[in-house]
């Protein structure tokens, strides 16, 4: 349980930081957005904690952007978060040096798509 919430709180902590852009939009990426998509793809294959961890992370920067975007409340809606995993996944497979962030930006993006 105490993982659960140190978790959570991680992510919460992470949300907030996403104010914290420089004028060029860049800024610090922390966490378990820091894992790289090799692994990544481990961690689903293992299907246990890492796998856990990477849907939450994912899940609360989803929220962290919710939160952000204008006149949009749910950037993800119609979808649900084991697709999310599968996709994130799939692109993590195929670009095993980027970054569990770099991939959900990529989800966002056709997310984004989506739900214009």
């Amino acid at each position: 349980m105490r993982s659960y919430i140190f978790i959570s709180l991680m992510g919460f902590c992470f949300a907030f930081s996403t104010f914290a852009a420089d004028k060029n939009g860049k800024y610090t990426v922390l966490s378990f957005g820091t894992k790289s998509c090799g692994e990544v793809v481990i961690d689903f294959k293992e299907n246990g904690r890492g796998k856990i961890t990477n849907s939450i992370w994912v899940a609360g920067y989803i929220t962290a952007i919710n939160e952000r975007v204008v006149n949009r409340s749910n950037i993800a809606a119609g979808t649900e978060p084991e697709a999310w995993n599968l996709w994130i996944n799939n692109y993590c497979s195929a670009n095993p040096l980027e970054s569990l962030a770099s991939s959900t930006n990529a989800l966002i993006g056709e997310l984004t798509k989506r739900n214009p």
